[in-house]
């Protein structure tokens, strides 16, 4: 019997130490570290471009050799080199032209003094080196006008000069040649009649690659007394443009001495052709009324081809709220889908924030390229933060363009406490987290199982010590009844 309840006791004793080791090792919270994004350093960008005059600073008029001459009669060639000095590109100003760029190909020169000068034969318009792309007081050049004939009346030369960028404005200049005899005509009967160009014309500033346009080309007979037959008149294209109809030659029976005619020719930019200026070769051929003799001319106009600009937005990741005195990102992705390339992307973000005027240089954009872009944001008092991002950039002919894009993001108030972290204190950059629901904690459950045990021992002896009473009674009973 003693036996027995020591056995009971020990069983009581290990359940109690069980019990004890449970409450020591409950579960215990898991501390969150925060990290922060780095508020990304602002960018400085160029100065605007400001305004500034296109000056003549010289000129010079050669023979066909080369050498200087001092007086040129009505009929005869020559050539005339111009000095230029453009106050709207520099150092000074912030604007430059693009790198490695080809004077050439950049500016675009055209007669405009149609009736004293004959336009120069293609590619007789030369522009000589830049002297210093990023000179501090403008850009200088010159310009070349090779076999450019003087026709005789004003000696005044002028002429049209634009750039690919189409932010710079077109100017004409004039420069008198005193070098030009005033005296003569230019209706004189031994000058040969010869076909310019007088005006050619799309309807638009620039074509789009892939569109189709017109061109409509006047031409004019120089002579004031000479008739011409037989005109044809010829277009070399080159390989950015394409015929997109009809023919590259049109023919006109007569013209009459100083008269003028109009051809039209159905075009098309390729697709594939890059943001810049097609030049397109004008042929004549023409017989003079007065004789049998095949006559020839020939000029360059030109063609400005853009590449539409298709950059877009591809995604936005905004978070749906943020706390007061709480920093978080918003990421904006874009990506060029266009076949040109895309120069000097840049981003700014504006709006109610902490730290506004955030900017971001990220440089150039390939074709078929994807970037992204992210700004820290953070709250002061519950409310909004909204605004835009600001994209922008240049194409190849330096035009900018941009883009943007709105955002909001809900502020709540820090509400101070939450019985989810060790004092109560709700991190910041940290969600509250929800508290467990509430439950019997595990020493209390300890408990109930010592009482169980304890009540079934106790139960068990109670059991026990009435059968072992009953069975002596009955022994009793039985002694009694022998």
């Amino acid at each position: 019997m003693k036996t027995k309840q020591k056995q009971t006791s020990k069983l009581f004793a290990a359940l109690l130490v069980a019990t004890l080791v449970l409450s020591l090792f409950a579960p215990m919270a898991m501390a969150t570290v925060a990290t922060s994004t780095p508020t990304p350093t602002p960018t400085p960008t160029l100065a605007p471009v400001t305004s500034g005059d296109v000056k003549v600073t010289g000129y010079t008029v050669l023979d066909a050799a080369g050498n200087e001459i001092q007086k040129v009669q009505p009929g005869q060639k020559c050539q005339i080199v111009i000095s230029l000095l453009d106050e709207r590109y520099g150092t000074g100003t912030g604007k430059r032209m693009p790198a490695g760029t080809d004077t050439g190909t950049y500016a675009n020169v055209k007669i405009t003094s149609t009736t004293s000068f004959t336009p120069p034969s293609l590619g007789d318009i030369r522009l000589t080196t830049i002297a210093g792309k990023d000179m501090s007081d403008g850009l200088k050049y010159g310009i070349i006008f090779n076999d450019i004939t003087y026709l005789g009346g004003s000696n005044t030369l002028s002429f049209d000069l634009s750039y690919a960028d189409q932010s710079v404005p077109l100017v004409n200049l004039s420069q008198a040649i005193s070098q030009c005899s005033a005296s003569g005509s230019s209706g004189n009967s031994s000058i040969k009649p010869s076909v310019m160009v007088q005006d050619s014309n799309y309807g638009k500033p620039q074509v789009a690659a892939g569109e189709t346009f017109t061109l409509n080309l006047t031409s004019y007979n120089t002579s004031k007394s000479t008739g011409i037959s037989n005109v044809t008149t010829t277009l070399t294209l080159p390989e950015t443009l394409t015929l997109a109809g009809g023919s590259n030659s049109v023919m006109t029976a007569n013209v009459a001495a100083g008269g003028s005619f109009t051809n039209a020719f159905q075009l098309m930019a390729q697709p594939s052709a890059a943001t810049g200026i097609a030049n397109i070769t004008v042929q004549y051929t023409f017989y003079s009324a007065t004789g049998e003799e095949q006559l020839t001319a020939s000029q360059m106009i030109t063609v400005s081809i853009v590449q539409p600009d298709r950059f877009s937005f591809s995604s936005m990741e905004v978070p749906d709220e943020i706390f007061t005195g709480e920093e978080n990102t918003i990421s904006l992705g874009f990506v060029n889908k266009g076949k040109g390339i895309l120069y000097n992307v840049s981003a700014e973000i504006s709006g109610n924030l902490k730290n506004p005027g955030q900017t971001q240089y990220l440089g150039n954009l390939q074709p078929g390229a994807e970037g992204s872009v992210d700004f820290v944001i953070a709250g002061e008092s519950a409310g909004t933060v909204s605004g835009t991002i600001t994209l922008t950039y240049e194409d190849i002919a330096g035009n900018q363009t941009t883009q943007t894009k709105e955002y909001s993001v809900t502020v709540t108030e820090m509400t101070g406490m939450d019985e989810s972290f060790p004092g109560g204190e709700v991190m910041p950059g940290m969600d509250p987290v929800e508290p467990k629901p509430a439950g019997m904690p595990v020493w209390g459950w300890a408990i109930i199982i010592v009482v169980v045990v304890v009540g079934a021992v106790v139960a068990i002896k109670i059991v026990k010590k009435r059968k072992a009473q009953k069975e002596l009674r009955e022994l009793e009973e039985e002694d009694e009844d022998n």
